[in-house]
C-alpha cells in the first residue's frame, strides 16, 4: 500500500502493452519496461524506480531538524535590535515544533499554528509577527540549501488601525 502511495505522489503510472507491464514517469520524465508480467512485481519495481529517482532530485537537501535552524538563525540575527521579542516568538515555535524536520514544516503546519494562536486569544498583528519569525527561519534555511523552497505562510489581516492612516474628515 505504501508504494502505491509514493507512485501516486509521484506522478507515476504503470499499464501493461502486450503482456509486458510499463511506467510513465510523469514528473521525472521517461518511460521504462518493468520486464514483468505480474502486476504486484511491476508495482514493486515502479516504487524502487520511483524512490530512486525522487532521491536523486533531493539529493542536495540536507536533513536539518527545527532546533538547528532555529540556532543557526539565532547566531545570524545576534545583533538585531529586536532580538528579545524575536526570542519569544521562537521560543512558542520551539515549543510547537520541537524535533520537526525543517523539510517537513509546510503551509499546512503554519495554518495549523495560526489556528492555535487564534485559539488561544492571540490578535491578528500578533500572528502575522510569529509567523514572520517562523518565516525567517524557513528562509535561512533555504539560503543554506536546507530547503528546496520556503512554504507559503498567508498574513492575516490587522483588526486595529494605524490613527497616521485612517482618514478622519
Amino acid at each position: 500500500l505504501e508504494f502505491r502511495r509514493v507512485l501516486f505522489r509521484s506522478k507515476m503510472r504503470i499499464y501493461k502493452r502486450g503482456e509486458i507491464w510499463w511506467c510513465d514517469y510523469g514528473r521525472f520524465g521517461g518511460r521504462k519496461s518493468l520486464a514483468t508480467t505480474d502486476k504486484a512485481e511491476a508495482e514493486r519495481i515502479a516504487f524502487d524506480a520511483a524512490s530512486k529517482a525522487r532521491d536523486t532530485a533531493f539529493r542536495g537537501v540536507q536533513h536539518v531538524t527545527w532546533e538547528t535552524a532555529m540556532l543557526a538563525y539565532l547566531e545570524q540575527s545576534a545583533n538585531h535590535r529586536s532580538l528579545n521579542t524575536t526570542k519569544d516568538r521562537l521560543r512558542w515555535l520551539h515549543a510547537e515544533l520541537q524535533g520537526k524536520w525543517l523539510r517537513d514544516i509546510t503551509n499546512a503546519t503554519a495554518e495549523s499554528l495560526i489556528t492555535k494562536l487564534l485559539s488561544a486569544g492571540k490578535a491578528n498583528g500578533t500572528v502575522n509577527r510569529v509567523m514572520a519569525a517562523l518565516r525567517a527561519v524557513l528562509s535561512l534555511g533555504h539560503k543554506r540549501g536546507w530547503l528546496d523552497g520556503v512554504p507559503y505562510i498567508r498574513d492575516r489581516k490587522s483588526t486595529r488601525l494605524n490613527s497616521s492612516h485612517s482618514s478622519v474628515s
